[in-house]
């Protein structure tokens, strides 16, 4: 603990953390589909995947899903 100095980097002090939020859709869509509706701030690939779904699968409707916001990922 002593190594550590005091945290002064205004663009981590800045970040703001990812919250999950749950969206219920009305139609089947697929991942880009739902990307493009309710954007993320991950990737579309990570989107899939918190998803159950596949990058090129399809979403059904009435399933309630999940849309990542907060600081991008830069990764």
């Amino acid at each position: 603990m002593g190594t550590f100095s005091e945290l002064s980097d205004p663009s981590v002090l800045g970040v703001k953390p990812a919250r999950l939020k749950i969206v219920k859709i009305d139609q089947p869509m697929t991942v880009s589909e739902f990307n493009s509706r309710y954007p993320s701030s991950i990737k579309p690939e990570q989107v899939a995947l918190i998803n159950g779904v596949e990058p090129d699968g399809k979403i059904q409707a009435g399933y309630a899903k999940q849309v990542v916001g907060g600081t991008p990922d830069t990764n």
